[in-house]
């Protein structure tokens, strides 16, 4: 070509302004400058240096074995590589950048999408303005980006991290090892978690955060299928803390409803809050604290029983409830330290009522006897002493029954005295006579 150049072994410069050096290397195009052996750059002010590398595009650069740059303004450097794309750039070993403005650096990386980047190792970043860094990651979707290992970010403006990961859903992200995040706006962070709601988000280890909005912290929460993975149900979960110990034996700690329901070791509360011991098979309550449902306003269960009450306290034996006292007395079900105010209190007796004094056999002591016993004890027959309710304490119950006797019998005295008066009365009305 017009003002060309060619030295060495079967060069050629056809091109105005070329320039050709080496072993049949060829330079075609105006301006052009192929360096080395079997080098071509057809491109307008193309340069090609190496071995069998081509500068086909308009200002194009290749330089390397065996490498191609064939987009206009392109440059490629390395091995086996191709910088397809205008003004795309690939680096390394078999390495291609096809999108505008993309680029490629490591081994084995694709960046196909336009301002698309794939570095490390077998990398693809095929959406727009894509990233994929790593090993064997993949960016599909426009301006998504993959990192780490084996990690996929198909989403739109989706971000993974990590190991194995992957981010599907719209501006979703997702980080550490087999974690997903599949909906949109979702996060998931941590082992094998799962952000399968809009806006959930999983965090912990083998966790799934069900519906939408939801949040999952811990570890192996409890699986249930959610009234709707992309809207508000009052149904679903808005919060949950799992603390299971596998696959097999997931739990929950804590669990709050979209609805307000929360729930303390259990996975469907039914009440404003439901505390459950062991396991939960009751309906609808205020406040449940125990291991058996209720409807109850507010209720503790610390056996099997329960009712429809205001407020339901079950203990048992070894179980017991104290109130305004950490001290128990031995042998009662429910110890109360301070004063206690009631409109009416029910004593449901175990022990017989006092009819008995009425019957024909009851050994009723002469008023004598009774006499004699005061004198001698200071206090009646049957009724603790002064000294013995300061130690023991008074039996409600049991006084009361001594009281109605005591009642009974005083009633019999009165009636006998009665007998007594009309007889006398008798006897006088006679006499007068």
């Amino acid at each position: 070509g017009e003002a060309s150049a060619a030295m060495g072994n079967t060069t050629t410069a056809s091109g105005m302004n070329s320039a050709s050096l080496g072993s049949r290397s060829i330079a075609s195009g105006d301006n052009s400058t192929s360096i080395g052996y079997f080098t071509v750059a057809s491109g307008i002010s193309s340069v090609a240096i190496g071995d069998n590398a081509d500068a086909i595009g308009h200002s194009s650069i290749a330089i390397g074995y065996q490498s191609t740059a064939n987009g206009d303004s392109s440059v490629v450097i390395g091995r086996n590589s191709n910088a397809n794309g205008t003004n795309s750039f690939a680096t390394g070993y078999y390495n291609t950048s096809g999108g505008t403005a993309s680029m490629s650096a490591g081994y084995n990386n694709t960046a196909s999408g336009d301002f698309a980047f794939a570095g490390g190792d077998t990398n693809t970043a095929s959406g727009e303005a894509s990233a994929a860094f790593g090993q064997n990651t993949q960016a599909t979707d426009d301006y998504a980006v993959a990192l780490g290992k084996g990690t996929t970010a198909s989403g739109v403006a989706s971000l993974v991290a990590g190991h194995n990961s992957t981010a599907g859903g719209y501006a979703s992200f997702a980080i550490g090892n087999n974690s997903s995040a599949s909906a949109n706006y979702s996060m998931a962070a941590g082992e094998h978690t799962e952000a399968q709601g809009r806006s959930s988000f999983a965090m912990g280890a083998y966790v799934t955060a069900y519906s939408g909005y939801e949040t999952v912290f811990g570890r192996y929460n409890t699986s249930y299928t959610p009234q709707s993975t992309s809207g508000w149900d009052g149904q679903d979960r808005l919060f949950t803390i799992g603390n299971g110990t596998s696959s097999g034996s997931r739990s929950d700690a804590l669990v709050i409803l979209k609805n307000g329901k929360i729930g303390i070791n259990t996975a469907s509360p039914n009440s404003r809050l439901t505390i459950i011991g062991d396991e939960n098979t009751g309906s609808i309550g205020a406040l449940e604290v125990g291991t058996n449902g209720s409807t109850d306003r507010i209720f503790f269960d610390g056996d099997e029983i329960d009712s429809n009450n205001a407020l339901f306290i079950n203990a048992n034996t070894s179980a017991p409830v104290a109130i305004g006292s950490h001290d128990i007395a031995n042998g009662y079900m429910v110890s109360v330290g301070g004063k206690m105010i009631a409109e009416e209190v029910r004593v449901q007796l175990k022990t017989a009522w006092p009819d008995y004094v009425f019957h024909k056999d009851y050994a009723l002591p002469t008023l004598g006897q009774v006499d004699q016993y005061i004198k001698e004890n200071k206090h009646l027959p049957g009724i603790p002493s002064a000294n013995e309710i300061e130690e023991t304490g008074l039996h409600l119950g049991e006084m009361e029954v001594k009281l109605m006797e005591k009642i009974e019998e005083l009633t019999l005295y009165f009636i006998e005295l009665d007998q007594r008066l009309k007889k006398l009365e008798s006897i006088k009305a006679g006499n007068n006579e």
